[in-house]
């Protein structure tokens, strides 16, 4: 939401807007807001239920576990 409030200004003129713009603003934003978060907590909830076995939380954590250790080597290459 605070990054709505950031850029506005660069797309319309504070000066000029009215209390309907504002209303559609604000409506505009919770619509995008929602199009962008339901996606993500419909994965969320089917992660959850994938997670649930001990085997896939094994294999989610070696994998976590590889990517660190491609990171640190990364990391150490460049020093």
């Amino acid at each position: 939401m605070i990054f709505y409030l950031a850029i506005t200004p660069t797309i319309v003129d504070l000066k000029t807007i009215t209390l309907a713009d504002y209303g559609i603003l604000a409506a505009l934003t919770v619509v995008v807001l929602f199009a962008v978060l339901v996606p993500y907590l419909a994965l969320a909830a089917k992660a959850r239920w994938f997670l649930k076995s001990p085997r896939a939380l094994k294999t989610l954590n070696r994998t976590a576990a590889g990517f660190m250790i491609g990171a640190a080597a990364a990391i150490a290459a460049r020093q």
